[in-house]
């Protein structure tokens, strides 16, 4: 999948198998090859394996690695430079229910979950060992 950001390409992939090291380097060098301007490779959600591969196959001046830091909403460069940049929230909690189709009410107060049907609906399926 391609999609165009004002002169950004973004190209989204799927690696077969994400716990296998040495594929996983294959693919991130063919990678390296077919962009030989550089790539930037977003590694927050991806398995350590990823992370190692990307780190290991990614590492030349032109490219750049990126991690994003939920806890501060920061996104940490991580190559070629080290420095952390803040993120400006612009997704809001109703924008993103909008865009799944909820509208939720303005004057309905917040609602905390019920633990106690959590904990009864985990236990649902489950036997004693």
């Amino acid at each position: 999948m391609t999609a165009a950001v004002p002169d950004i390409t973004v190209h989204i992939d799927q690696i077969s198998d994400a716990y296998n090291l040495a594929l996983a380097q294959q693919h991130f060098q063919t990678l390296a090859e077919r962009y030989p301007g550089g790539c930037c490779v977003n590694i927050t959600g991806g398995s350590k394996l990823l992370t190692l591969a990307v780190w290991e196959t990614l590492r030349r001046p032109q490219d750049r690695i990126f991690y994003v830091r939920p806890n501060d909403d920061t996104v940490a460069w991580l190559h070629p430079d080290n420095r952390t940049d803040p993120i400006r929230d612009l997704l809001t909690l109703p924008l993103w229910l909008a865009a799944f189709g909820y509208e939720p009410a303005p004057d309905a107060p917040p609602r905390w979950p019920d633990v106690n049907a959590l904990a009864r609906s985990a236990h649902l399926g489950m036997r004693r060992l």
